[in-house]
C-alpha cells in the first residue's frame, strides 16, 4: 500500500509549526533541577570544547549528550534554543509515532474495508494528538528531558524501519533490519527506557505477523540475541545519576533502591496505583491531573486497602485483557501491552520518584493504538465511503474537541514554566499531608525548590514558612538550614543567618554550595579571613566552579589585590565564557585600575549575556557619565531603577547626573527616593540641600 509523501510532508511541516506555537510561552523560562544542575552550573564542561568530558558528565546516554554540547555550540547555554530544539525534536517524534502507527496498520492488515487514505489520516490525528497532549510540556520545557525525547524518536524510528524491513516498504529489508538496530542502539544511549523495543518487536510479530511458531522462534532469538549484546554493553556505563566511580546497571538500581529506602515488593504494589494515575492523566488530561510529579502513598501489601487492592486487580486485568486480545485484535492488545511494558523500566528500576509525567509519553503511543482500532473499526461498520459523511461529522468534531482542548491545556502549562514560583506551587498545593507512609524524597525537593523560588524574588518570609515544613519532614536536611541562612541574611538577621549557614555546612561539608554562601555571608561582612577560608575550601571542593573562581578575585579585590583577583576573573571567563558575574566584577576590577575602556567592554559583555543585570547598567552608567555621553548613561541608570528600584545607589548616581545637566527637578526627586530608601545617605542629603539651595525651593 503506497503512502502519500507530499500529504506526509505537509503534516511534518504543520507538526512542526504546532509544536513551536504551543510551547513557544516556556522557552525563556529558566532552567529547573537537573536542567540547571547538569547543563547550567556545568557551563565550564561545555565550554571546555572537550566533548568526552561533557560525555562524562552522563556518560550511560551518549547520544543525549553530545545533542546538548552540539546545542551549546551553536547558541551557547542559552535556554530559549535548547527548548526550541526540543519542540521540533517533539514533532519529529510525533511525525515517527504517526508513521509508525500506519505501518502498523498496513502490518496489521486492520480494517481492510476502510481505504489507505483514512488509515492515513487516522495515523495522523493520532500523531497530532500525542504532539499537543499537555504531557508534552516536560519533553520540551524540562530541557533536561530531552533524553527521553530522543529516546522516542529513535525507538519510533527503529521500530517503523524495522516495520518496513517486514512489511516490504523498505525493498531491500537487510537495509531496513541494519538501520533499526542502529536506531535502537541511539535510542538506548539516549536513554535506558528504550531497552523495550526488542520485547516490542516480538509483540508486533506474535500480534501482526502470522507466519507460525518456527518463524516466530527464529526471529525472536535473533531479535533477542541482539538486544541482550547492546543492552549488555551499554549498561556497562551505568553510573548513578552519572556520578561516581561504580558502573553497571546491578549497582546504579541497588544505589536507586538504597535512596529511595523501600523494598521491591513495595514499589511494585504501589506502582499498580501509579499506572491507573498514568491512565487518569492521559485518558482525561486537566490542570490539576498533569503535574510533573505528585508526591505518593507507599504500600507494603496489596490487601492494605480497598483501593490498593483495587488498583493490583486492575493492573492484572489490564494484562490479561492485553495478551487475550493480543491475537483476537491485535491492536488493542498490543496497544494495552505496549502500554503496560514501556512503563516498567522507570517505574521499576528507578524508584525514588514514583511518579513522573513525563515517563507516561512512550507509553501513551499504546493507547493511541487501542483508540485507532475503535475509529477503524467505526469506520468500518458505517459502510461506503460517501455514506460515511454522516457519520464522520461527529467523530471528527469529538476529535477536534479534544484536540482543541489538550492544545489550551499545553498552552497554559507552558505559561507555567515561566514564573518558578507558581510552578512549583502548583506541585506543593497538590502534594498530600505528609506522613511515614507518604514519598519523603519528592515532597522535600518540592518544597525546597519553591523555597528558593521565593527567596529568589526577594519573598524571604514565605520561603522561611516553607522551609519549616520542609524541617517537619527531615529535621536535618541541610539545603533546607542552607536556604533559611540565606533568607535570614537577607531579612537582616545576621547572627540567625550566620548560625544556619554554619549548620548547613556542618551537616554536609563537601556541599560546594554552601560553603560559597557562608564565604559570600562573611564577604558581605567584611570579614574577610574567613571568606576567604570558605571559598578556598570550596574551590578545592570544585577546582573549575566559575562561582567559586569569581567569589575568590572578589575577596582578593576588597584585600586591595586587584592583579590577582584579575586572573581568578579571567580563570572563571575562560571555563564558564557565559558568566556575567565574572565579566562585571572584572570591570570593577578594571574601573579601580583605571582602566576604562576595558571595564566598559566587559559591562557589555556583562549585559549581553544577561540584559537584566542592574549592577552592570548602573557601572556602565557611571562610565558612561564620566566620559560625557550623558544620553546613553542616563539610559543606563533609568534600566538598572526599572530592575531594582529599590536601590538608592542607583537613584543618587541619576539625581547626580540630572543635575549635572541642569534638570533640578528631577535630579531632586531621586535624591529624595535616595533619601528614602536609606536615610543614612548623606552624599544624597547633601546634594537635595544644594539643589533646593539652588532652586530657591523649600523642604
Amino acid at each position: 500500500m503506497g503512502l502519500n509523501w507530499r500529504l506526509w510532508f505537509v503534516a511534518l511541516l504543520l507538526f512542526i509549526i504546532a509544536a513551536l506555537a504551543l510551547h513557544y510561552s516556556s522557552f525563556s523560562a529558566p532552567m529547573y533541577y537537573d536542567s540547571l544542575i547538569q547543563l547550567q552550573t556545568k557551563e565550564h564542561i561545555y565550554a571546555s570544547g572537550d566533548l568526552l568530558k561533557v560525555i562524562q558528565i552522563f556518560p550511560q546516554r551518549p547520544a543525549a549528550m553530545i545533542s546538548f554540547y552540539v546545542n551549546y555550540l551553536i547558541w551557547g547555554m542559552n535556554p530559549y534554543y535548547f527548548r526550541v530544539v526540543n519542540a521540533v525534536l517533539l514533532a519529529l517524534t510525533a511525525f515517527m509515532a504517526a508513521l509508525t502507527i500506519m505501518l502498523i496498520f498496513v502490518a496489521s492488515g486492520s480494517a481492510n474495508a476502510v481505504d489507505s487514505r483514512e488509515k492515513q489520516a487516522v495515523a495522523l490525528v493520532l500523531g497530532f494528538v500525542f504532539l499537543v497532549h499537555p504531557v508534552q510540556t516536560y519533553f520540551v520545557a524540562y530541557i533536561w528531558q530531552r533524553m527521553g525525547l530522543l529516546a522516542c524518536l529513535f525507538f519510533f524510528s527503529a521500530f517503523t524501519a524495522y516495520l518496513g524491513a517486514r512489511t516490504g516498504l523498505i525493498k531491500r529489508a537487510v537495509w531496513g533490519y541494519a538501520a533499526c538496530a542502529m536506531l535502537f542502539i541511539l535510542a538506548l544511549s539516549s536513554k535506558e527506557n528504550a531497552a523495550t523495543l526488542p520485547v516490542v518487536l516480538i509483540l508486533a510479530e506474535t500480534a501482526f505477523f502470522r507466519e507460525g511458531r518456527k518463524s516466530l522462534l527464529k526471529r525472536s532469538g535473533v531479535i533477542a540475541a541482539i538486544a541482550i549484546v547492546v543492552v549488555a554493553a551499554l549498561s556497562l556505563l551505568e553510573r548513578p545519576h552519572g556520578l561516581g566511580e561504580s558502573s553497571g546497571i546491578l549497582t546504579t538500581v541497588a544505589k536507586y533502591y538504597g535512596e529511595a529506602g523501600l523494598a521491591v515488593s513495595q514499589v511494585v504494589i504501589s506502582q499498580c496505583r501509579v499506572l491507573f494515575s498514568y491512565l487518569f492523566m492521559l485518558l482525561i488530561p486537566a490542570a490539576s491531573n498533569v503535574p510533573l510529579t505528585a508526591a505518593q502513598v507507599i504500600y507494603d501489601s496489596p490487601f492494605e486497602s480497598p483501593v490498593i487492592a483495587a488498583a493490583v486487580v486492575g493492573t492484572l486485568a489490564i494484562l490479561s485483557i492485553g495478551i487475550y486480545l493480543l491475537r483476537k485484535r491485535p491492536l488493542t492488545g498490543f496497544g494495552l501491552l505496549f502500554f503496560l511494558l514501556n512503563l516498567m523500566p522507570e517505574a521499576f528500576l528507578v524508584p525514588q520518584y514514583l511518579f513522573f509525567a513525563y515517563r507516561a509519553t512512550l507509553p501513551m503511543f499504546g493507547l493511541l493504538l487501542v483508540l485507532a482500532d475503535g475509529l477503524l473499526f467505526v469506520l468500518a461498520k458505517t459502510g461506503s465511503v460517501s455514506s460515511r459523511k454522516w457519520h464522520l461529522g461527529p467523530l471528527a468534531a469529538g476529535l477536534a474537541a479534544a484536540i482543541v482542548i489538550m492544545s489550551a491545556l499545553t498552552v497554559s502549562k507552558a505559561q507555567l514554566w515561566r514564573d518558578p514560583v507558581a510552578f512549583w506551587t502548583d506541585i506543593v498545593e497538590a502534594l498530600p499531608p505528609y506522613k511515614d507512609k507518604v514519598e519523603k524524597k519528592i515532597t522535600l525537593h518540592a518544597l525546597i525548590s519553591l523555597s528558593a523560588a521565593l527567596h529568589a524574588e526577594n519573598r524571604s518570609s514565605e520561603a522561611i514558612a516553607i522551609i519549616q515544613r520542609t524541617l517537619e519532614v527531615d529535621p536535618n536536611n541541610s539545603m533546607a538550614y542552607g536556604q533559611l541562612g540565606e533568607a535570614y541574611r537577607t531579612l537582616g538577621d545576621l547572627k540567625k543567618g550566620e548560625s544556619y549557614l554554619k549548620k548547613a555546612v556542618e551537616l554536609d561539608p563537601d556541599a560546594v554550595a554552601f560553603r560559597t554562601v557562608l564565604a559570600e555571608f562573611y564577604l558581605a561582612q567584611d570579614n574577610l579571613p574567613e571568606a576567604w577560608l570558605h571559598m578556598q575550601r570550596a574551590a578545592a571542593l570544585a577546582p573549575s566552579d566559575p562561582r567559586c573562581l569569581t567569589g575568590l578575585g572578589r575577596i582578593l579585590v576588597r584585600q586591595g589585590k586587584d592583579t590577582e583577583a584579575i586572573s581568578y576573573f579571567r580563570q572563571a571567563i575562560k571555563v564558564a565564557p557565559g558568566s556575567g558575574e565574572a565579566r562585571y566584577h572584572l570591570g570593577e576590577t578594571y574601573v579601580n585600575m583605571g582602566m576604562d575602556r576595558d571595564a566598559e567592554h566587559q559591562f557589555r559583555q556583562a549585559l549581553q549575556l544577561k540584559r537584566q543585570y542592574w549592577q552592570a547598567h548602573n557601572s556602565l552608567g557611571l562610565l558612561l557619565a564620566k566620559s560625557g555621553n550623558v544620553t546613553s548613561a542616563t539610559a543606563h541608570f533609568r534600566e538598572a531603577l526599572a530592575l531594582n528600584p529599590g536601590n538608592w545607589r542607583v537613584h543618587n548616581n541619576l539625581g547626580a547626573l540630572l543635575a549635572k545637566s541642569g534638570n533640578f527637578q528631577q535630579a531632586a526627586v531621586h535624591f529624595q527616593e535616595a533619601v528614602r530608601i536609606n536615610p543614612d545617605d548623606m552624599s544624597a542629603r547633601k546634594n537635595l540641600e544644594r539643589i533646593r539651595r539652588m532652586t530657591g525651593t523649600s523642604r
